[in-house]
C-alpha cells in the first residue's frame, strides 16, 4: 500500500485517503470548504457575555479577557457540551443527597411515632369533633 500512495502521491489523512500532494493543514482546509462549502475552525462569532462565563467555567480559558473577540462555534459547542454535563453532575448529586436528607428525615420522624397515618386519624377526629359541635351550636344560636 506504501508504495503505491507513495507513486501517486496521495497522503493519509484522518484515515482517509485524499488525492493531496501534501496534507497541510491550509490545502487540507481548503479542501474541506471545497467539498462541503464550509470553512473549517472559522472564527465566525462574537461571545457574549454568558457565552465568556461558559468558556471560563469548562475550562477552554483562564479568564474572561483572555477569550479572543471572535471565536468558532465549535469551541463555544463543545465548552456548552461539557458545561451541560457538569450541571447534570451536579442535578445527579443534588438529587441523591436530597433522598438521602428524606430517608433520614423518615426513619427520624417514624422513631417520634409522627406518621402521616397517625396525623391523618387526628385530622379526622378533628373534623369529626366540628360536625358533632356543628349541630349543638345550630341549636343554641337564637334566630
Amino acid at each position: 500500500k506504501s508504495a503505491i500512495l507513495n507513486s501517486q502521491s496521495f497522503s493519509l489523512c484522518n484515515d482517509i485517503f485524499f488525492p493531496l500532494p501534501i496534507c497541510k493543514p491550509s490545502s487540507l482546509f481548503s479542501f474541506i470548504k471545497s467539498l462541503t462549502g464550509y470553512k473549517a475552525f472559522k472564527n465566525d462569532r462574537k461571545p457574549t457575555n454568558f457565552d465568556k462565563k461558559v468558556l471560563v467555567w469548562a475550562g477552554r480559558f483562564k479568564k474572561e479577557e483572555d477569550i479572543p473577540k471572535y471565536i468558532s462555534s465549535e469551541v463555544l459547542d463543545a465548552a456548552r457540551n461539557s458545561v451541560r454535563i457538569k450541571v447534570c453532575y451536579i442535578m445527579i448529586a443534588l438529587t441523591l443527597l436530597g433522598c438521602l436528607a428524606m430517608v433520614i428525615t423518615g426513619k427520624e420522624a417514624a422513631k417520634k411515632d409522627h406518621t402521616l397515618l397517625r396525623m391523618n386519624t387526628e385530622k379526622k377526629a378533628k373534623w369529626k369533633a366540628e360536625v358533632e359541635k356543628a349541630p349543638e351550636a345550630a341549636l343554641e344560636k337564637p334566630q
